[in-house]
């Protein structure tokens, strides 16, 4: 966060207010998740919880990354195409493995 504090103010590159918003927020949400990646904040917080932290912190970062991409694809698609792509190709994954996880497990016969 400092470092986007530091491009912004010292060196006068023109950001919006969601661009510094949102990137904070990411941020902050990188700086909880790192604080948190231990076996003491499991236990405070609760796994429920702390599993919510991180997938919440998670999903906060691949929205930053999705609509910073999307807004290059005009200008930068060589860069905005294949990174896009990967994005996709994890949240499908993530979702996949969800989907597998919460599935009635059959008998085997």
């Amino acid at each position: 966060m400092a470092a986007l504090l530091v491009v912004v103010l010292f060196f006068g590159a023109e950001r919006s207010a969601t661009t510094i918003y949102g990137g904070g927020f990411g941020y902050v949400m990188i700086a909880l998740m790192a604080l948190t990646s231990n076996d003491w904040s499991v236990r405070t917080l609760g796994p429920r919880n702390w599993k919510l932290m991180h997938m919440l912190g998670a999903l906060t970062i691949a929205v930053i990354f999705a609509v910073s991409y999307l807004g290059r694809l005009e200008e930068k698609a060589w860069l905005a195409i294949p990174a896009l792509t990967l994005l996709g190709i994890a949240v499908v994954l993530k979702l996949a493995a969800w989907i597998k996880k919460r599935a009635p497990r059959r008998a085997l016969a």
